[in-house]
């Protein structure tokens, strides 16, 4: 190992260069210093990664490569390079000249690491003066207290009028369905490989009880957050798939132990006083209650549920809406697993800002299991300081916005507040135009596109859905069937856990993993958005069987006086269409079944025991009226549209496009990336998920677990 020696009151200590690559985000490097670094990237493999790894991590690069352009520092021993706007300065201009200085681009990994970057130079150009002041305030703003593990600057300013923005339709005269019970249904194929591996995991050591409540492992920030959403996962998963999750009942006895004195986990705080990511721990916490109870109905869960409303979520009346939502009052800078600042009107806040939110969700399912007049009121000011919270101005945490959206959609189907509503329209479209990647994904806080969060994706999804449901404005469904097949699985790794990836389009032509897991948070979000994929397969209102989407699965149904099971096969998303077979039936008088009509899909076919039949398009269903009897068979084909499509984000890097085929978003992987794809491509499946487009042969995101397995982390070019 090379080293260096610095000055120190003690004479010299000597420095390895390593060290240098965290010091130059604080302080500026002298020549030696410089030179010491470009000798140790030079020869050492291990360096370059450590510096990709870093780079990456902790700065903009796209912009780095933009000063880069214009600033060219003579450098004389021991003098240090002078900031030229603010201390970001410092970090930029040492890593333009490391870059350009050291040999890094010599390996081929290294390479396509890299090769990202320079697509991005010329568009962040036009923005560079607008990010600049943003830099220059978070630096010098004395008043907050800055996350010092993450030196990422926003990479753009947000949108905070969303007044103008269109939500996906008119309103309709329209009754929402109702949901079936998640154990309602059988998932085969596809979704029950994923179902499985993600039960496998939480059943892993670190998720069972042994670790789950070991004072050593929990987080001591985030008391109950990891056991609200292990026991929330398996909760689900045991139902949707039929499987006794070993350790359900173990979790739920031994919470009370690892509880306080009045029934909750964490410290006790003082009155008038709260810690936000206590509140949102306690979100997952009360809703595992609530389903373990809907499921089980022992009296323990609700004797516990009742105890934490009684000791916990009641004695903060009157304070949530003091809650902070001006953003010059918070941190700034977060990580994924937060950070806790001052306090602001009694209230601890997270830099995962908005997790107050997570605990609305909670409170609002409490609600539906154990209501009472003090518990609505605790609501009715959540909710009020919901409506108020311009998410996107105040750089929200999207998994916690689109849990807050899930709370309030369920507020509105206890009230019917069409305000509420509306509101909720409002926020996802802010969140779809400002922080949803080109492949369905999230950038993990409004404003910063660092890093997606599969508990982001997964509430997107669970939100999508539901707007469907209470507006039957059938955009919302083209949604879900976008963040599932490219969102929700693109996060999913092989081992059946969760993580998160770059955000594509905002940082580039690429998608890659960033976090091979997050096995703290995602990967038990992810049993629930898997669970729920399942369960919203299909809805019934009177008289009716909705079909949302094409799978293989097996469903019990009642519909009025009629009890239907049905076998649906299918091969979507690759061909469109399912087949669906009367496995038995009890119904004496027609029903309606509506089969939905995706808007990326054509010329919709539907045959009745082998007979073409005539069949009205109504509201993005296709709709059949027949007497179902054991054995039929309705087939519904349709053709998938495939061709260009342009951006989702209005952040997303100029000119660049993402390629569809049907719902999935195609990529290029190897000696593919870069190759010219025509204007006008006819894109053609060319099975086991491969397609073409010209002459270049593209896969999809979807296959990410599916086998063959492609190694994590590889580069897959998603915009061209």
């Amino acid at each position: 190992m090379f080293q260096i020696f610095r000055s120190d009151r003690d004479g010299k200590k000597p420095v390895v260069p390593k060290e240098l690559l965290s010091e130059i985000h604080d302080r500026p490097l002298t020549s030696e210093e410089y030179s010491s670094l470009e000798l140790w990237l030079a020869t050492s493999d291990e360096a370059k990664d450590e510096y990709i790894h870093q780079s990456i991590d902790h700065a903009n690069l796209a912009l780095t490569h933009i000063a880069a352009q214009s600033i060219n520092v003579p450098l004389h021993a021991d003098e240090p390079i002078k900031s030229i706007h603010d201390q970001s300065s410092i970090f930029y201009l040492s890593l333009v000249r490391l870059l350009h200085r050291s040999q890094l681009f010599e390996s081929d990994e290294n390479r396509l690491r890299l090769s990202r970057l320079g697509a991005s130079l010329g568009v962040l150009a036009a923005i560079f003066l607008a990010t600049a002041s943003l830099f220059l305030h978070f630096d010098t703003a004395d008043s907050l207290d800055v996350d010092i593990d993450s030196d990422s600057p926003r990479l753009h300013t947000v949108n905070t009028d969303p007044v103008e923005l269109q939500t996906a339709g008119p309103r309709i005269d329209w009754s929402p369905p109702a949901v079936l019970p998640l154990s309602a249904q059988t998932p085969a194929g596809e979704l029950a490989v994923r179902l499985q591996r993600n039960f496998d995991r939480l059943e892993e050591l670190e998720y069972q009880p042994k670790s789950l409540f070991d004072p050593k492992v929990r987080h001591p920030n985030w008391p109950g957050d990891t056991e609200g959403r292990t026991a929330l996962a398996l909760t689900l998963l045991s139902q949707v798939t039929d499987r006794n999750a070993k350790y359900i009942e173990q979790i739920f006895q031994r919470m009370p132990g690892a509880m306080n004195s009045r029934g909750y986990f964490g410290p006790i705080l003082p009155e008038g006083q709260v810690d936000e990511q206590q509140l949102s721990s306690h979100g997952w916490v009360l809703r595992a209650l609530c389903e373990y109870h809907r499921w089980k109905r022992t009296p323990e869960s609700l004797q516990l549920l009742r105890r934490i409303i009684r000791n916990f979520v009641l004695p903060t009346r009157g304070m949530l809406a003091k809650y902070p939502i001006d953003r010059n009052e918070r941190l700034q800078l977060g990580r994924w697993a937060g950070l806790l600042g001052k306090p602001v009107n009694g209230f601890t806040l997270s830099s995962d800002v908005g997790c107050i939110f997570i605990f609305m969700d909670g409170v609002v399912q409490a609600y539906t299991v154990d209501p009472s007049e003090e518990l609505f009121e605790v609501i009715q000011e959540l909710i009020d300081l919901f409506h108020r919270t311009d998410l996107a101005a105040i750089n929200a945490q999207t998994h916690a916005s689109l849990t807050g959206m899930r709370a309030a959609l369920t507020y509105y189907g206890l009230t019917g507040d069409h305000s509420i509503l509306d509101d909720v329209e409002k926020k996802y479209a802010v969140y779809k135009s400002q922080a949803m990647t080109e492949n369905y994904e999230n950038y993990n806080w409004f404003g910063r596109p660092e890093v997606t969060e599969a508990c982001g994706v997964v509430d997107s999804f669970l939100v999508a859905v539901e707007l469907w449901r209470l507006t039957g404005c059938a955009t919302y469904l083209d949604d879900a069937h976008h963040i599932y097949f490219n969102g929700i699985s693109a996060t999913q790794r092989v081992s059946g856990g969760f993580g998160g990836n770059v955000c594509a389009g905002a940082q580039g032509l690429f998608l890659e993993t960033k976090v091979d897991e997050a096995h703290w948070c995602c990967t038990m979000r992810g049993g629930e958005g898997l669970a729920r994929a399942a369960q919203f397969a299909y809805f019934t209102a009177p008289n009716t069987i909705f079909v949302t989407t094409y799978a293989n699965n097996r469903v019990r149904l009642s519909v009025g006086e009629a009890d239907l099971r049905i076998t649906q096969t299918s091969t979507y998303p690759f061909e469109g269409g399912g087949r669906f077979e009367i496995v038995s039936s009890t119904a004496v008088d027609p029903i309606e079944m509506r089969f939905f009509c995706p808007s990326f899909a054509s010329n919709f076919e539907v045959e009745v025991n082998g007979e073409q039949i005539e069949a009205l398009e109504d509201n993005g269903f296709l709709v059949v009226n027949f007497l179902p009897s054991t054995g039929d068979v309705i087939e519904i084909n349709f053709e998938l549209k495939s061709g260009w499509a342009e951006p989702i984000n209005q952040h997303t890097l100029a000119s660049l496009r993402t390629l569809r085929f049907g719902p999935l978003v195609l990529a290029a992987v190897g000696d593919q990336r870069g190759r010219k794809i025509p204007n006008d491509p006819v894109v053609r499946h060319l099975g086991a998920g491969a397609f073409s487009a010209g002459d270049v042969v593209l896969t999809s995101i979807y296959q990410l677990v599916s086998p063959p397995i492609p190694k994590q982390g590889k580069l897959l070019q998603v915009l061209f």
